[in-house]
């Protein structure tokens, strides 16, 4: 299974990245975030895991976040909430 965690270097997305992590079946944990160096920062945290990848995103770019969700298997936004319409709609754009 792959997983995008949105906002993953926030702090609404540790407890989903580390219930992730625990799952046997989860083969890729994207942590994308606005920021390289705080993605850099909580994959660190983390442990270093060889399934956590990091992506540098923009959730209000929809077309840039549909390509980063795309083969992804579950997508959790963790981040601000007026990224919540832009992050569906981008969502849906993969199915």
């Amino acid at each position: 299974m792959r997983s995008v965690v949105s906002g993953g270097a926030g702090a609404m997305a540790w407890p989903s990245e580390i219930y992730l992590l625990e799952q046997p079946d989860v083969a890729e944990i994207v942590v994308a975030d606005m920021s390289e160096a705080i993605v850099g920062k909580r994959i660190e945290q983390l442990g270093g895991d060889r399934r956590l990848r990091g992506e540098v995103i923009d959730l209000m770019d929809i077309k840039a976040s549909a390509r980063l969700f795309e083969g992804a298997d579950v997508v959790y936004n963790a981040a601000f909430k007026t990224t919540c319409t832009p992050a569906t709609n981008a969502a849906l754009e993969q199915g």
